[in-house]
């Protein structure tokens, strides 16, 4: 990237099967979302219809951010 550009990125997440793993992860997970939104980065972010995983559309500098 070229001085303070940055990019979208689309990630998908698809739950694990075992709800004891979905369970310990959650709290982690939606911390950082909220992070994300606090910072201005998180431009949409919600589960699928079929609750098997979920999209983040997210602003970073690159992909590993």
């Amino acid at each position: 990237m070229r001085g303070n550009e940055t990019v979208k990125f689309a990630t998908t997440i698809i739950y694990a099967d075992d709800a004891d793993t979905i369970a310990r992860v959650r709290p982690t997970h939606r911390e950082y979302l909220t992070k994300l939104k606090e910072q201005g980065q998180l431009w949409a972010s919600g589960p699928f219809e079929d609750d098997s995983g979920a999209l983040i559309i997210y602003e970073a500098d690159d992909h590993q951010a």
